[in-house]
């Protein structure tokens, strides 16, 4: 299973799980958790879209635009 690091603010946006091994995660609830450690919301949007959307590859986490509860 592929967890987005580091895991002490990511793992709050974790929202389910698809089979054994793919973590599902809100991209919403991870904007929120950078913005906790001090990033602006566009600087969150362009990193979440670049840098972890961007090179997703076969087994990588799921991001849903899905907003946190």
């Amino acid at each position: 299973m592929i967890y987005l690091e580091p895991r002490e603010v990511y793992d709050k946006a974790i929202i389910g799980q698809q089979g054994e091994d793919i973590l599902i995660y809100s991209f919403w609830a991870i904007v929120d958790a950078l913005m906790d450690t001090g990033w602006t919301e566009a600087e969150a949007m362009e990193h979440i879209c670049y840098n972890i959307m961007g090179t997703s590859l076969s087994g990588w986490p799921i991001i849903l635009e899905i907003p946190p509860e």
